[in-house]
């Protein structure tokens, strides 16, 4: 989904199970609410990789972007859209501020021990995030990283995923809000 919201253009893409949101300054011509197949976003990020600015046109059916000397165009999506503000815009049971690449270095070393679901457990305790994972076949492994922590709780994660999130902020300090049970943890850069 690529939205403009003031002088912020916003991209929003999910696979059912995550949701990435990145937001980039841009020039309004019009206001602009449109759902782009991912294949396009990829196509236009490969192509136009050395361009210094891009224009965005859309109309009810179709969307292009243009650069000097290229443009690409693609038809318009017409599936429902999760309002991504429901899953961003809400505070967890629990926060955390962590440097990115030590808890990510973390959950790589962890999950080679996660059990045959691919889960570990991250646990919140006083100054520092837990890391558990471990299998009947594999052993078990755990590792701490120095944290700021507001709450405790324990929580599964998949490694996969949390290795895709984890990587996104690479050098970055992040602050993440945790939601107990089956709900949303949102990763955000500290600003």
């Amino acid at each position: 989904r690529v939205r403009g919201i003031g002088a912020t253009l916003r991209l929003v893409a999910t696979d059912r199970y995550r949701l990435a949101v990145a937001e980039l300054p841009w020039r309004p011509a019009a206001e602009l609410d449109v759902l782009i197949p991912a294949t396009f976003a990829g196509e236009i990020a490969r192509q136009a990789a050395g361009a210094v600015e891009l224009a965005l046109h859309a109309d009810a059916n179709r969307a292009a972007v243009t650069w000097p000397d290229a443009a690409v165009g693609t038809a318009l999506l017409a599936t429902p859209f999760p309002d991504e503000s429901r899953y961003l815009n809400t505070t967890g049971d629990a926060r955390v501020e962590v440097d990115a690449d030590a808890l990510l270095g973390a959950v790589r070393r962890v999950g080679l021990y996660a059990d045959g679901r691919g889960a570990i457990t991250v646990d919140l305790a006083d100054g520092e995030i837990r890391v558990r994972g471990g299998g009947a076949d594999l052993g078990e492994a755990e590792e701490s990283v120095k944290a700021e922590v507001m709450g405790r709780l324990a929580q599964t994660y998949r490694v996969r995923y949390l290795v895709d999130a984890l990587r996104t902020f690479a050098g970055q300090r992040i602050t993440v809000n945790i939601r107990t049970g089956m709900r949303s943890t949102v990763l955000r850069p500290d600003r």
